[in-house]
């Protein structure tokens, strides 16, 4: 299968984590109640899609295999990130161009649909959307046969494929492998009429935060990047990863667009002392200790609010975290990519999620192991 290989000895080498318990439930109240406690700038939260499901069952959704002979990412140093906007997203630029969000179920086809969702959105665009329509998965998840199919695929693989063969329209070939079963490549549409097949003029790598920028002027990108078992539970927000949560594996989606958020500065808790304990906006700062004979506070806490204080026990209360001072103080500005994922809209903010940009985040801009790399392409119109 062209090398592939899951590159298990490789993870294990370069990010060591802990193992995860496959029979566990993905959805985990505690974890969840901690993620939100430390006010990391992203909301966790039970999402409708995964509920029920193991880790395992999770983890099947997550299809990028990466090959042996898998390139490095290259860098363009050349580009300027001044030179574009400081906020830009494609849904706002091409309304009718930039497709759904889509479910890939319980088969192994990220890879699929984010190659297909940016062919069909880059097709829309390049044609003023005289060629607007979805494109198929289906016919990759089939007749790819560089790929493995529900067991995983490589998104440079999936290009090469749409710039040779190309892939007909989903209403063509619909998606049915949703299961996991996969039927043969078929040579004709569902209706009967011949395939018509759509594809890439040319396509290219874009590895690091300005070459993405560059890119996703012209359309959304492809992006692959490392899972962590915390990322199943987000709700909104940017999204840092908890790496001690466990690596999940690797998953492919379409980047759509990017921009910043201002947080607003943090609050000082104890007025005699400005800038030695200091709690996030909106959160309240709660006395965690005092001294015995004066009743000072010596010690702060940040709740979510002033009923979930607690005591003066020096015990941090649930859902609380350890005040700050000005200089750990986190950066006011957040740098963000904004990203359509596959799992339907009943996960994350209606299908979507953010996650920090200029900091290679979970390996979304130079790729999972540095392989991975984000790819853009030039419709063939």
């Amino acid at each position: 299968m062209n090398g592939i290989v899951l590159a298990v000895l490789a993870v294990a080498a370069a990010l060591p984590v802990p193992p995860l318990d496959e029979n566990a439930l993905v959805l985990n109240d505690k974890h969840i109640e901690e993620i939100n406690s430390q006010h990391l700038g992203w909301v966790a939260g039970r999402n409708d899609r995964f509920e029920g499901f193991t880790v395992r069952d999770a983890k099947r959704l997550l299809g990028v295999v990466i090959p042996e002979n898998a390139p490095s990412c290259v860098h363009n140093t050349s580009i300027e990130v001044n030179d574009y906007p400081l906020n830009f997203d494609g849904r706002t630029k091409w309304p009718t161009f930039v497709h759904p969000v889509r479910d890939q179920q319980s088969c192994g086809s990220c890879w699929a649909f984010s190659a297909s969702e940016v062919l069909s959105d880059r097709l829309a665009i390049a044609s003023n959307g005289a060629l607007n329509f979805v494109l198929s998965p289906q016919d990759l998840v089939s007749c790819d046969k560089t790929e493995l199919a529900c067991g995983g695929g490589w998104p440079g693989n999936a290009a090469d494929y749409m710039q040779s063969t190309g892939i007909p329209t989903d209403s063509c070939e619909p998606y049915v492998s949703g299961s996991g079963a996969v039927p043969s490549c078929p040579a004709k549409c569902k209706d009967g009429s011949a395939k018509t097949l759509y594809k890439y003029k040319s396509w290219k790598y874009v590895a690091g935060e300005a070459a993405m920028i560059a890119a996703l002027q012209d359309g959304p990108i492809a992006v692959a990047f490392a899972v962590y078992q915390d990322f199943f539970s987000y709700k909104s927000g940017v999204y840092k990863p908890d790496t001690s949560s466990g690596l999940a594996g690797y998953h492919a989606v379409k980047a759509v667009g990017y921009g910043e958020i201002t947080t607003p500065d943090p609050v000082d808790c104890d007025s005699a002392h400005k800038g030695l304990y200091m709690c996030p906006h909106a959160t309240t700062c709660c006395c965690a200790h005092d001294t015995f004979f004066t009743k000072k506070c010596n010690k702060y806490q940040c709740c979510a609010n002033a009923s979930t204080c607690g005591d003066q026990s020096g015990e941090k209360p649930v859902g609380c975290k350890s005040a700050f001072s000005s200089k750990d103080s986190p950066n006011s500005t957040t740098k963000f990519w904004i990203v359509q994922n596959s799992w339907g809209t009943s996960w994350g903010d209606k299908g979507y999620f953010l996650i920090e940009r200029g900091t290679d985040a979970c390996g979304i801009e130079n790729g999972p192991l540095d392989k991975g790399c984000p790819l853009s392409g030039e419709a063939l119109v």
